[in-house]
């Protein structure tokens, strides 16, 4: 957890999980579709300033953040990790109800692939993880990029983490 850089233990924190801890989505099938899983760590990590946990939409939230900011966490770069800021598209423009796709017109891209990086808007209480990444095109400003829409999957992260939603 963290920002992995070499062996600077005040940014990076591992901890030790087995296969057992791993609840993958029942629906998965190696595809696109309920890709996403839970794991259980087998201690707790230690918030500090690199390692703080985030909010998920509300229980209650039905938001789209259309035309919002939203940021991802790209590839790291001498050291230093970068950010992507893009424009929240209509749902519209993406593919399914079941993800948020970007606006790499306005923000940029990045020339590498990220699955799974968070994607998060602010709002009146601070960041909130909306998405993780899906589908990065390669340094294309011109297609859209696709990210798994996190409140879908309430109902099951609740069944399947500690995690407990606001309303």
């Amino acid at each position: 957890m963290g920002y992995r850089n070499g062996a600077d233990r005040e940014r990076q924190q591992v901890i030790d999980f087995t296969n057992s801890s791993i609840s993958i989505h029942p629906k998965f099938t190696g595809g696109l579709f309920y890709n996403i899983a839970t794991i259980r760590l087998e201690h707790p990590a230690t918030l500090n300033r690199y390692v703080q946990p985030i909010r998920l939409p509300r229980l209650s939230d039905n938001r789209t953040f259309e035309m919002m900011e939203g940021t991802s966490l790209g590839h790291h770069y001498n050291g230093t990790m970068r950010y992507m800021r893009n424009q929240i598209l209509p749902h519209d423009n993406c593919l399914l109800q079941e993800y948020v796709c970007t606006n790499s017109f306005i923000g940029g891209a990045f020339c590498n692939r990220v699955d799974g990086a968070g994607l998060t808007v602010e709002d009146e209480d601070g960041p909130i993880l909306i998405g993780f990444t899906m589908r990065v095109y390669w340094c294309d400003l011109n297609e859209r990029d696709i990210n798994t829409r996190v409140s879908v999957y309430r109902d099951w992260i609740v069944d399947h983490s500690d995690y407990v939603f606001d309303f």
